[in-house]
């Protein structure tokens, strides 16, 4: 039985638990954070135990995934037992689930255009490319297991799980885990291992998904029926969805890249239909558009992909390019490049003979001075180079050599200056008149003003204690307690959601209260006055509730103790002089629960906040 954790708890000397995030057939989910760096994890808790060579064949697969560094893919970061239980830990993506913000542009009437879908696609198609060469397949890809950042970039996350299920789970929970509408029928239903057809048949279902006004699992029909009903999508883009999708996986395309190239020409292909839909929120998803380093549209367009245009692509002739070298540097691809553009690099010093090159014909990666088609041409520049940072180096010391003389100049120059003013003033008192006293206390009038403390604007929050009580309820079963911080996390994401974005809804009560007050910062930022929504958004988190919840249940020993909580948010967003009403160990664990809550940089006066806690 694996003992679960809770906020606070420190795992294997040296993460803290920071909030429980789900629970799968495969373990729980925490964010947790290094004590000694901060550095934040995603961090699964596996449900089984591992032993001694459970956990060296653990080891060896995370090894081999921990070496794969790609944009599109969060990196896999460690892989650590304490006692018999495995933790796996994974990069923290700031963002949300694709599954969640997909909802939400369902509930705007958001849905993107097929030529935003396929960049969007494209992206992830590029990270399975990754995972597939490496020998390894995700096969339960799905919306919930993809992560849209808060710049707009596509995160695939999780991918070693579905190797340690398919491996370590016993038939019921494995069952269960690849359970999902998402997973290929001979992994859901034939227990067979993953193989790239199956990524495939994952990829045409989430295409379907990114273009539809309804999400898979809430449509009753099949995967063919779905396909089929896709709005303003080409017969010929259908067709590959058809292929991909097909129940048999030797009938499928046998990877990523073919079923992306299959895409690719059928949008390219003159359309039976008007091919664009409704696109809106440039903000939600502005970093994938592709750059123009990005190889993730074919180099046979003639334009670069805009994930917001509302129009399909222009046909264009399939010309076979030579540009197929692309360099990786500071963990990104960049190109691709013909051998002309990539050497240019060289010769430019914007990679060395040690950059490592990725062929994309023959799916080689390699060390720029060890290709047999770059060695010579790299031997050669190598002592010109040298002489290059030589004659480099000798000027800058000249520089430096002429920098100082110029200062020692300059410095004797401001001295000799210094003395000339220094000098006026001495000029000046000796041809003074001597000077007459005068009654000082007549000479000045009196000083009337009174100087005042600034002012501090007083919050009070409000608690709905009808609410509050159904996970304050010290008789509550488990899964009651469980229910109701389900129902106020969902209760208080929907509160919230529309409230952080451009040109939304500022405050509960509407329009009329949107503050419009802007202030400058000391570095000449604008910074706007800190809402009341917003520091009742930060009290009042999911996260905030499990918190409180937990000193309740440790220290108020199961009475109802009405608390107070006080204290001063700074216009940096610091708390300062926080108390509360409480006693003894429950105030202490109050107090240092809220000690932990940050806000914004905010402009105007510090707000006196007031929480009331009776429950």
């Amino acid at each position: 039985m694996i003992l679960k954790h809770n906020v606070g708890d420190i795992v294997a000397d040296c993460l803290e638990v920071k909030a429980v995030i789900g629970e799968t057939e495969l373990g729980v989910s925490y964010l947790m954070s290094n004590t000694h760096n901060r550095e934040n994890f995603l961090v699964k808790q596996l449900s089984f135990d591992c032993n001694e060579q459970r956990v060296n064949e653990i080891r060896q697969m995370c090894a081999s995934l921990r070496g794969i560094a790609h944009k599109s893919i969060a990196t896999l970061k460690d892989f650590i037992v304490d006692g018999e239980t495995g933790y796996v830990l994974m990069e923290y993506i700031d963002g949300e689930s694709l599954d969640a913000h997909l909802k939400l542009r369902r509930e705007r009437g958001q849905i993107l255009g097929t030529k935003a879908a396929y960049s969007f696609l494209a992206h992830i198609c590029l990270g399975i490319e990754v995972l597939n060469n490496a020998g390894y397949c995700y096969g339960c890809l799905s919306p919930k297991m993809i992560f849209v950042t808060r710049e707009g970039r596509v995160r695939i996350a999780n991918y070693i799980y579905s190797s340690l299920a398919e491996r370590y789970l016993d038939d019921m929970d494995r069952d269960s885990y690849f359970g999902s509408l998402f997973c290929a029928p001979e992994i859901r239903y034939a227990r067979n291992a993953a193989k790239p057809a199956a990524d495939v048949y994952s990829l045409a279902l989430l295409f379907s998904e990114l273009l539809s006004g309804v999400s898979l699992t809430e449509f009753n029909g099949s995967p063919e029926a779905f396909i089929a009903r896709l709005p303003g999508v080409s017969t010929m883009i259908k067709e590959s969805l058809f292929q991909a999708t097909k129940p048999e996986p030797g009938d499928r395309f046998p990877n990523a890249q073919t079923f992306k190239d299959s895409l690719k020409n059928a949008m390219d292909a003159p359309s039976d239909n008007d091919l664009s839909s409704i696109v809106v929120g440039v903000n939600d998803l502005r970093a994938l558009s592709v750059s123009s380093e990005n190889p993730v549209v074919d180099s046979g367009s003639s334009s670069k992909p805009d994930l917001f245009d509302s129009g399909g692509f222009k046909a264009s002739s399939r010309i076979v390019k030579s540009e197929v070298w692309i360099y990786q540097k500071d963990g990104m691809d960049f190109g691709p490049f013909d051998h002309k553009g990539l050497i240019q690099k060289f010769y430019d010093d914007v990679i060395t003979e040690s950059t490592s090159i990725f062929n994309t014909s023959t799916k080689k990666r390699q060390n720029l001075g060890t290709i047999a088609e770059f060695r010579k041409e790299v031997e050669d520049y190598l002592p010109i180079r040298a002489h290059k940072q030589a004659v480099k180096q000798a000027a800058t010391e000249k520089k430096k050599a002429r920098a100082k003389a110029f200062g020692v100049t300059t410095v004797l120059g401001i001295v000799i200056g210094v003395l000339a003013v220094m000098l006026i003033p001495l000029i000046y008192l000796w041809n003074l008149v001597e000077p007459v006293p005068v009654d000082f206390a007549s000479a000045l009038p009196a000083f009337e003003k009174k100087f005042e403390r600034p002012k501090e604007e007083a919050v009070a929050l409000n608690v709905d204690e009808s609410k509050a009580r159904a996970f304050f309820d010290p008789k509550a079963t488990e899964a009651e307690l469980e229910a109701a911080l389900k129902a106020w996390e969902e209760e208080h994401r929907k509160k919230y959601a529309s409230m952080r974005r451009p040109g939304a809804k500022k405050g509960p009560g509407g329009g009329d209260e949107i503050e419009t007050l802007v202030f400058t910062g000391d570095d000449g930022e604008e910074l706007g006055p800190l809402l009341d929504w917003e520091i009742e958004k930060e009290c009042m988190s999911p996260t905030m509730v499990r918190r409180i919840r937990s000193c309740y249940d440790k220290f108020a020993g199961g009475r109802r103790i009405d608390v107070v909580v006080s204290f001063k948010i700074h216009p940096t967003g610091i708390v300062r002089d926080l108390s509360s009403t409480a006693s003894g160990e429950l105030n202490s664990c109050i107090v240092s629960a809220f000690s932990s809550v940050h806000f914004r940089k905010f402009g105007g006066t510090s707000k006196k906040v007031s929480l009331p806690i009776g429950y």
